[in-house]
């Protein structure tokens, strides 16, 4: 993930998560569940779609993970917020992440390239002070690598053709009091975010890229089994409520407006349940991904996040048989906090993606 650095610097926490379950109702010292090679994030059980359900146009839910809410259109700020280029979904990874990354690469028909030996590499505390220059090559490694001293999080990336999907297991961020501050408070999770165009199997306007291409300019990806990461100092996972940061604090750019600290537009609103701890996941300069449950439609769950002078217009449509409803935020110079809210399963009732990404 590029930019602001979500995991960098992070010092180790002296004690692995412990065995539990997987659920959490509020923001008090979430519970998590930790398989050999997982590390859960905490969800409200009721917002998660089993295996096998369709995601859609033909993808399920694979075993091992479940579906967060609902499938929700892909709206890109610069494409006029009106007509979705395709759907994206957040997909909670309850198993071995990365059986589940295999297995979603093969439903997306992207396993011939983008399978977790190609897509994923391990990422180490990144010891020293302050400034100090450091060597990446010292604190990532291939699946096929050795493992590394205190490594904190697995993290897979592929973007071929049409299709784009992230995954982090382990660290998905960390609580800093402010920007440059250090040590933080982590926060653990394991995640996905799928993102697919219309048009299905066409060139991404991108270009493809893989998780291992920077280190791939330094060495090859050796030939051997995968060495499992062995993710050390993970920290809790949160389910912030109303009243709260939707971001759980691990995006501190997050409504920097101005000189104000915390934009109101960051503040989960009155009825709002986060359905699965916030996690830094998309490949960009920021990567906020939360979804969270209100007891309203989609214009006014949208309208219920406070505007301030740079929001956007409510716009809305259908996506199949749901409607939506989508606005943005300014956040941070550049960076723009998009909320978007689907039908729920319930009448009168959405679900709502939130996402932050810079230039």
């Amino acid at each position: 993930m590029a930019g602001r650095g979500q995991w960098a610097g992070a010092s180790a926490m002296v004690a692995a998560i412990a065995l539990g379950a997987c659920s959490n109702s509020g923001s008090d010292g979430g519970t998590t569940t930790t398989s050999e090679r997982s590390v859960a994030a905490a969800s409200a059980p009721g917002a998660l779609q089993e295996p096998g359900t369709e995601i859609a146009d033909g993808v399920h839910v694979q075993d091992g993970s479940a579906l967060v809410g609902v499938a929700f259109p892909s709206l890109p700020i610069d494409a006029g917020l009106t007509d979705p280029k395709g759907w994206d979904a957040v997909v909670a990874v309850q198993g071995d992440p990365i059986e589940v990354w295999d297995a979603y690469a093969a439903e997306l028909g992207i396993d011939d390239v983008a399978g977790a030996k190609d897509a994923c590499i391990v990422q180490a505390d990144r010891k020293g002070d302050g400034d100090e220059p450091y060597d990446a090559s010292e604190t990532q490694r291939f699946l096929t690598e050795p493992a590394l001293d205190d490594e904190l999080r697995l993290w897979c990336h592929a973007r071929i053709g049409s299709t784009e999907v992230s995954m982090a297991s382990g660290v998905v961020g960390c609580v800093r009091p402010n920007v440059s501050d250090d040590p933080c408070e982590l926060r653990s999770g394991s995640s996905m975010f799928i993102q697919r165009a219309r048009d299905e199997g066409g060139e991404s306007l991108e270009g493809d890229a893989l998780g291992t291409d920077d280190l791939r300019v330094d060495r090859a990806i050796p030939d051997g089994e995968i060495v499992p990461p062995d993710l050390q100092g993970t920290g809790p996972s949160n389910l912030p409520g109303a009243g709260e940061r939707i971001d759980d604090g691990i995006d501190p750019y997050l409504g920097t407006s101005d000189e104000e600290w915390v934009a109101e537009a960051a503040i989960l609103p009155d009825g709002a349940e986060s359905a699965v701890a916030p996690a830094m996941l998309i490949d960009c300069n920021s990567g906020l991904v939360a979804v969270v449950s209100m007891p309203e439609e989609p214009a006014d769950a949208v309208a219920a996040f406070a505007a301030d002078d740079e929001a956007s217009d409510i716009e809305s449509g259908e996506l199949g048989s749901r409607s939506w409803a989508t606005r943005f935020f300014d956040s941070a110079g550049g960076y723009k906090l998009q909320i978007t809210a689907v039908d729920g399963d319930e009448p009168g009732s959405s679900f709502v993606l939130a996402t932050e990404c810079g230039d």
